[in-house]
């Protein structure tokens, strides 16, 4: 679950050494027959021991909705014009 996140190994280590996230980490990979992280989430969800991610659900919205959600700022700029 934690290479999944895309955690680094210092970011992993919080009982552990760097040393022995590392060799962990080696032996996933090794025993998934992968050579990276984003290998081994794939794999991993592909053997089903990560559960596959839902994509998120489309939502239907306006233009204008959309530059609300995304730059919160111009929905004050915008209230403050009209107000």
């Amino acid at each position: 679950m934690l290479l999944e996140e895309r955690l680094s190994n210092k970011e992993i280590v919080l009982f552990v050494s760097p040393d022995t996230v590392k060799k962990h980490t080696i032996n996933i990979y090794r025993k998934l027959n992968v050579s990276g992280r984003r290998q081994a989430v794939t794999a991993a969800r592909k053997h089903g021991f990560l559960p596959v991610k839902q994509p998120l659900p489309i939502i239907p919205m306006s233009n204008l909705e959309r530059l609300f959600l995304f730059f919160p700022t111009a929905l004050m700029l915008v209230t403050k014009i009209f107000i």
